[in-house]
């Protein structure tokens, strides 16, 4: 009366089954005689004659093994219809949990504090507890074993006893999904533990870590950073670069997790310019992360060909996945540095986006190659100024040397030129003007200056490249250094003298010169001694300004030329 109406309907339907197998089985043994073959035979067609058998139909649950059917079968012949039931219904009968002992022994086996450390722990504590409450003792673990992990109440405490990230992945409803069938389409981001061991300059086994970005469609590692301690937006910047550059197209959607780096991205609109779609995983939801069992595979099937890998993360549970601490530690002195073993981890991605994508056959690299994605717009270069060059916070005045400032403790100079050579005059028309420097962090041989607008707005002026030096002592000066100073002399000189002539023409326009006031004009040290502008420009300039005294005075043109 305890059973359910479907454990009724199984049992049922287990005992009709195993009543038409005996009479097969009999009918069977009759036909081969007594001196027959073996009836082994005979179990394993049984057996697959019941594993074919519609189970919809017929939802029994007898076992299909041979062995395992056999010895059912002479057991059932043995004790009859009573050995089919579980052996927890048979406990239920003989000794009932009330409502209030179920809660208890919920309340008990969850609390995590003065943990029950077993069921059998928990019967004596149900024991020591029922003469309190009135409950009649229980004589079987088995009660309370049945009534915790049956699947109406095991949920229930899963979670508070496991952790609900281990109970989470057993009963929450997952969703089935198919992976992309194009390139660029998405992208997924993570960083782990690089797996190889090194020494550190202190000769300590040491590791670091590494974010990795990839192309779902294809398996494809697209690109990488190193990193020490903990993965950072500085780590996650240049990761994301790399896989710009090698895709040369945006992709269409990232996932990645909710670290603090990626909050710094976001708060930067960085990942917003980067993509249509920029998604974080679910926080502590492994199975929605595809690069981690991507990750997985990589490292089992070409990482750990190195005898100085260190084994999976501490979620892997098999052996193969464990270091080998002793062989490790015989030879740590041999161990790679630290450069030598990322340099081994570049060799090895490299493999894995070479090697057979395990489903098409097809090498990971070509099937990335050979996809296009209409909705994966190409870059150029003004993206990756928007995206991954940075703007310092303060303009910078242009002197006389250039345009200079300070990055990572060095110094930078810049000029901007033009055919190869410095623009003189735009120099010359922007001195003392302020500056925004946008640049790479990770080349500096160009940068992009901007000015701001009435409205705030960063407006593109010029671009500017490194300056070049030259030796100041003869002695270490070459051809090429004696041709630049030759250049700036010229070109300096020039302007020098084109600047005073336009003063002087102005100061005459309006009678302001210094001979309207019985004065000469100072010379220009190194080019002139005071002497005033040569050529019939000038002679033309002071007879049309001259106006005699008397008609007998004339213009002595060696005085003016």
């Amino acid at each position: 009366e305890d059973l359910s109406d479907g454990a009724k309907e199984e049992y049922s339907i287990n005992a009709d089954l195993l009543n038409t197998i005996h009479a097969m089985a009999n009918t069977i043994r009759g036909m081969r005689g007594p001196r027959g073959r073996s009836c082994n035979g005979m179990w394993v067609t049984l057996a697959k004659e019941l594993k074919e058998l519609d189970q919809r139909r017929f939802p029994h649950s007898l076992p299909t093994n041979p062995v395992r059917l056999r010895e059912k079968v002479n057991r059932y012949l043995k004790e009859g219809p009573a050995s089919l039931i579980h052996r927890g219904y048979g406990n239920k009968v003989a000794e009932k949990l009330t409502e209030e002992s179920r809660r208890w022994l919920l309340a008990r086996w969850s609390n995590p504090v003065e943990r029950a450390t077993s069921v059998e722990h928990l019967f004596e504590l149900y024991n020591m507890e029922a003469p309190i409450r009135g409950w009649e003792p229980l004589k079987s673990v088995s009660t309370i074993r049945n009534y915790l992990f049956s699947p109406e109440v095991k949920h229930i405490w899963w979670g508070v006893r496991y952790g609900h990230i281990k109970a989470k992945q057993k009963f929450s409803l997952q969703h089935s999904t198919t992976m992309p069938t194009m390139r660029d389409s998405l992208w997924y981001s993570d960083g782990t533990k690089l797996n190889f061991s090194y020494l550190n300059e202190n000769g300590k086994i040491a590791h670091c870590g590494v974010y990795e970005v990839m192309d779902a469609y294809s398996e494809v590692l697209l690109g990488y950073s190193f990193y020490d301690k903990s993965e950072d937006n500085v780590a996650q910047y240049q990761a994301y670069k790399m896989a710009i550059q090698f895709a040369g197209h945006k992709p269409y959607q990232i996932t990645y997790d909710n670290q603090g780096g990626h909050k710094k991205l976001e708060s930067g609109e960085f990942l917003r310019k980067m993509t249509h779609l920029a998604i974080r995983t679910q926080p502590y939801n492994g199975r929605s992360k595809t690069i981690e069992n991507a990750f997985g595979r990589f490292q089992t099937q070409i990482m750990k060909r190195r005898w100085f890998y260190s084994g999976q993360n501490i979620t892997a549970h098999t052996l193969e996945s464990r270091i080998f601490e002793e062989h490790i530690d015989a030879n740590y002195r041999e161990l790679p540095s630290k450069l030598e073993a990322q340099k081994k981890y570049v060799e090895d991605r490299m493999a894995w986006n070479n090697a057979p994508h395990p489903k098409t056959g097809v090498p990971r690299i070509e099937m990335y190659r050979s996809s296009q994605n209409p909705k994966a717009p190409a870059v150029h270069q003004w993206d990756m100024v928007n995206l991954f060059w940075i703007t310092r916070p303060n303009p910078i005045a242009l002197t006389g040397y250039g345009l200079s400032f300070t990055e990572k403790k060095v110094k930078y100079d810049y000029l901007v030129y033009v055919d190869g050579k410095p623009d003189f005059e735009w120099h010359r028309n922007n001195i003392d003007r302020k500056f925004y420097v946008k640049y790479d962090p990770e080349d500096l041989s160009l940068i992009y200056l901007y000015v701001k607008n009435a409205s705030g707005e960063l407006r593109f002026e010029r671009e500017a490249m490194p300056k070049i030096t030259i030796a100041r002592g003869k002695q270490e000066q070459t051809s090429e250094d004696r041709m630049w100073i030759e250049i700036y002399d010229k070109a300096n000189k020039t302007a020098t003298i084109q600047d005073r002539d336009k003063a002087i023409e102005f100061q005459e326009e309006f009678e302001m010169s210094p001979e309207r006031f019985g004065q000469v004009p100072a010379g220009i040290p190194g080019l002139t001694k005071g002497q005033r502008p040569s050529g019939m420009g000038r002679l033309q300039k002071v007879i049309s300004n001259y106006t005699p005294a008397d008609d007998d005075e004339e213009i002595n043109i060696y005085d003016v030329m």
